[in-house]
Order: C-alpha cells, then sequence, then structure tokens
C-alpha cells in the first residue's frame, strides 16, 4: 500500500484516495500563519491600520499584490479663526460706558463747560438822528421803516463788523446784510479788538465811506485802535449805530 506526502494510506499508487496528492512529490512545506508573516508595525498603506495578515481588516488591501478597495483618507475641516466677541460700544453719553483698557465701568463724564459769560454786548439800531447827518438830498438811501434793534454779545478776540459774503467766505459776527440791509457799510467795515484789561477797541481797516465814533464828523484814522468805553457809539454805513454796553 503506498503513503501520500500527506501520510495518508492509499491503495492507488498514483493518487492519493483520500486526499488526491500526487503520490510520490516532496510533502508541501507547511503554510507560514499569517500573524508570522506580517511584518512587525507595518500599517496598511491605503488605510493606515496595523497589518495582522495577507488583507487589512478594515479596507481589505492586499499586501500581495499591492492593491485593494481605495479608502477615503479622512478630511479635516479648515481650521476658522475664532473671533474674539467685542463690547458692544455705549452710545455718547452713556453713563454706562466702559473703560476700553481697564474693562472697569467708568464714571459719568463731566458735562461740557458752558462758555464764560462775556462782559460786554452790541445794540445795533437804525439811527435817523445819524441818517438825517450823513445823508444829502441827492443821495438815494431810504431809511427804512422798521429795524428792530439787536443785541450781540461780544466775545472773542475780535469781532468783525460788516456785511456777509458767500463768495469770500465772510460771515462777519455783527452781520449788518441782514434785512433792511445797510447800503453804505463795506464787507469787512470795522473791527472791535479785545484788550487783556477786559476793555474793547475800534479799528477801520480801510472801509469804503469810514467810521466815526460819538457822532463826530471826521471819520477815524485808517488802522489806528481807537479805544471805546461803556455807551460809546459806532456809526458805520448809512444809518446803523452801535453802542457798546458793559453788562457788569
Amino acid at each position: 500500500m503506498a503513503t501520500c506526502p500527506a501520510g495518508h494510506s492509499s491503495t492507488a499508487t498514483d493518487y492519493c484516495d483520500v486526499c488526491g496528492a500526487r503520490i510520490g512529490e516532496a510533502p508541501a512545506p507547511p503554510a507560514a500563519s499569517p500573524a508570522a508573516a506580517a511584518p512587525a508595525g507595518e500599517g496598511c498603506p491605503d488605510c493606515g491600520t496595523p497589518r495582522t495578515g495577507r488583507f487589512c481588516e478594515d479596507c481589505g488591501y492586499d499586501y500581495a499584490v499591492g492593491g485593494g478597495r481605495p479608502t477615503p483618507r479622512p478630511t479635516t475641516a479648515p481650521s476658522v479663526p475664532t473671533r474674539r466677541p467685542q463690547a458692544p460700544v455705549p452710545a455718547a453719553g452713556d453713563s454706562d460706558e466702559e473703560d476700553p483698557v481697564t474693562r472697569d465701568w467708568a464714571p459719568d463724564k463731566a458735562p461740557a463747560p458752558e462758555p464764560p459769560a462775556t462782559d460786554w454786548a452790541a445794540v445795533v439800531i437804525a439811527d435817523r438822528e445819524y441818517y438825517d447827518r450823513v445823508v444829502t438830498e441827492g443821495e438815494d438811501f431810504s431809511f427804512p421803516p422798521y429795524c428792530p434793534s439787536r443785541r450781540i454779545p461780544l466775545s472773542g478776540e475780535q469781532v468783525r463788523i460788516g456785511r456777509r459774503s458767500v463768495s469770500r467766505g465772510l460771515t462777519p459776527e455783527i452781520d449788518l446784510s441782514e434785512a433792511p440791509a445797510d447800503p453804505g457799510v463795506s464787507h469787512t467795515h470795522a473791527v472791535l479788538l479785545a484788550k487783556p484789561d477786559g476793555t474793547w477797541t475800534l479799528v477801520d481797516p480801510g472801509s469804503t465811506n469810514g467810521t466815526s465814533v460819538n457822532e463826530g464828523d471826521t471819520p477815524i484814522p485808517v488802522n489806528v485802535e481807537v479805544p471805546l468805553r461803556d455807551g460809546d457809539r459806532v456809526h458805520v454805513g448809512v444809518w446803523t449805530t452801535i453802542t457798546l454796553r458793559r453788562l457788569r
């Protein structure tokens, strides 16, 4: 009786009656276990799963032929920078305004200081006596039938007397272009200058019709300061008289 390479007894002498192996061939070497054949620490080149045999247990990659079912790589969402929340900006004048440096609640802001009270004022009138004195019969200037007086506080270093000019961008503090406009007043007719001692002086920079003081017949010199006192009257144009009043 013949014996096959696997050790079975066979009545046939060419092929084993049990396993069908050809009798007379050298026995096949034992197959290596998948775990022993896998190199230690090797990972699947497709999905990175540690190797345990010929085929990857996760994606089916075949280590023998170098291929298998492709496994998509995990996609990482792009990092979005975290936007730091900002504190709301309080409205102007809000008593709960937050200090941007210390983040402490700031105290209420002090109210804006009021402008200092002025000690002087100019009273502007249409002066009939002055008009009758300077206008002759041949001149065509009619005295306005109604012209209420105006009281203008004097403040700052200078107060200009004249007529407004849009083209020149000129707006004098004592604007005599308001109706009824005095036709004899220049755009910059005269200037009141504040002095350190609290008084005022008058300067005519070169007006067309001149400036006089206290019913004077002679105009004051050009570009010469003339001191003024409480109650002094400045005459300009055809009918305008400006009286300075000290309030306190």
